[in-house]
């Protein structure tokens, strides 16, 4: 293939595209970067103050439809509040080459740069620009209630939107200079990554800084006691450690009957979940889940590390079927 930009770009998406992922959360989405350690590199402010995240892996059928192995359960397991860089560990993945980080501390003003993400959930677009400037000790913040951030940055033409934030600058040899995070509002071509340096430093800490951004190390139980109908004990918790319920344990006296969970996973006042446990092992064993709250529940868990929420989903009726009420299909 000759040695053109247009060929150099087709390739570097080719190859590289496969080793960025969709980070979804209950409040959004962004992009990460899958690391030579199995680890994801991505933003703090797109895991927010979540414990665990859903992983998609670029879909490998042309059709775009995702296996069950690439949508994928990732523990949130390192956070730098100061540079905005969190680490993922996810449950499984599936065939992929990983991205390396820059050795240099520093990039050429006018160097090329490509970003591939998922702006505004447009998944797995390409984009390319040039660096602009590079800035040690840069101050920023997301917002009027986020946390003021200090990094060095790299200023960059390379078009980043909302989705993008988490996911790679890329040089042209397919290094990871950067991890795009944030735009200046109503300006032109100013949008900014947090350099290799800095990323560099965040993965050698042996400090994961969990707790400089979340005080909840375990879950807050709101209430424990008998149901209405003295059938059961129930415990309800908040993942979050605030005082609004997210998960609701049910333990019937009838030991024939499962322990199970009803999870409101995007805190929407309705469970979308349904999580069996053994009671031998007290180890979350299956589950279904709603996530239109249509009453259907299409997929079905799978628990491959007995925690509550599922590593991966696949349907729960068989190819070709439908979904229905009362966990039917058709």
């Amino acid at each position: 293939m000759p040695h053109t930009r247009g060929a150099q770009d087709i390739i570097l998406f080719r190859n590289d595209a496969p080793s960025v992922v969709l980070i979804m959360t209950s409040n959004g989405l962004g992009s990460g970067s899958l690391l030579n350690d199995n680890t994801i590199l991505t933003n703090r402010h797109v895991v927010g103050n979540e414990q665990q995240v859903t992983v998609i892996f670029k879909p490998s059928d042309p059709s775009g439809k995702a296996r069950p192995d690439e949508v994928v359960r990732a523990d949130v397991i390192k956070l730098d509040v100061q540079r905005d860089l969190a680490l993922l560990r996810p449950a499984s993945i599936p065939s992929r080459h990983t991205l390396d980080i820059s050795a240099e501390d520093s990039i050429d003003v006018g160097a090329d740069v490509a970003a591939i993400g998922h702006p505004t959930g447009e998944a797995w677009t390409f984009t390319k620009g040039i660096v602009s400037a590079f800035r040690p000790n840069y101050e920023w913040s997301g917002g009027p209630n986020d946390t003021k951030h200090v990094a060095t940055v790299i200023q960059t033409q390379t078009p980043i939107n909302p989705g993008n934030s988490g996911g790679p600058l890329l040089t042209e040899d397919g290094k990871i200079v950067g991890v795009n995070s944030f735009r200046t509002s109503g300006a032109e071509g100013l949008n900014f990554a947090v350099a290799a340096k800095e990323i560099r430093a965040f993965l050698a800490n042996p400090n994961n800084g969990m707790q400089a951004q979340n005080a909840c190390t375990q879950a807050k139980i709101i209430f424990e006691g008998r149901n209405d109908n003295n059938t059961a004990f129930i415990r309800t918790i908040s993942l979050r450690c605030d005082d609004k319920v997210d998960v609701v344990v049910v333990f019937p006296d009838n030991k024939q009957q499962s322990i199970y969970a009803l999870v409101d996973s995007k805190r929407r006042g309705k469970a979308d979940g349904i999580v069996l446990a053994s009671r031998q092992s007290g180890n979350w064993t299956t589950s279904v889940w709603d996530f239109n709250l249509d009453e259907t529940y299409p997929l079905r868990g799978l628990h491959s590390n007995g925690q509550l929420m599922p590593t991966s989903y696949v349907k729960r009726c068989g190819e070709g079927k439908t979904p229905l009420k009362d966990f039917k299909c058709a």
